[in-house]
């Protein structure tokens, strides 16, 4: 899963908007201050607004516009994998640098950021070296939170249940009360 950000302007080819940064980027932290910005306000209204996550985009693309959704991942998919194959000796070297013992022992979260042409052609604009994981919007929240929890599963990292605020006060004056038998 991810995110889809929009931009807040229709896109034109107009040379008219080459300086209008609403049509041409989507960047969140440009397009918020745009009147016509549509800000996420509900998790559930997924598919509206600036940001939509990516199933919403998938079902959008299939759905409203018949577009063949499988093939098309197919595509970001192969672009993905060719990208990593394509850092492969720059991971190993950070590595390296770093002095990690094992491949295994470190991971790194990336960001892609993906544009999606008029034809259905993806292109790589940039992959970002640990992404933000900053919340905006309810929708931010359920989407990087559960990027973080797939990422730690797939680094092995075993699973921790927070306790509650009246459990954390229960085990509190459990020490302090253990504290002072000793």
């Amino acid at each position: 899963e991810g995110l889809c950000r929009l931009a807040s302007e229709k896109y034109s080819y107009s040379s008219d908007t080459l300086d209008d940064e609403f049509v041409h980027l989507t960047n969140y932290s440009i397009n918020k201050h745009n009147e016509n910005f549509v800000p996420n306000v509900d998790e559930a209204a997924d598919g509206t607004g600036g940001k939509w996550s990516l199933r919403a985009l998938r079902h959008h693309l299939e759905v409203a516009l018949g577009v063949d959704v499988p093939s098309l991942w197919k595509r970001i998919d192969d672009l993905v994998v060719k990208t990593m194959i394509a850092i492969e000796a720059q991971v190993n070297n950070g590595c390296e640098l770093c002095k990690v013992p094992h491949r295994k022992s470190c991971f790194e979260l990336f960001g892609f950021d993906i544009l999606i042409d008029d034809l259905l052609k993806p292109y790589l604009l940039e992959v970002n070296f640990s992404p933000s994981l900053a919340c905006d919007s309810p929708l931010d929240l359920k989407i990087k939170a559960a990027v973080v929890s797939d990422t730690l599963n797939l680094a092995g990292v075993p699973v921790m249940v927070p306790l509650s605020k009246q459990e954390r006060q229960e085990e509190r004056r459990r020490r302090q009360q253990q504290g002072e038998e000793g």
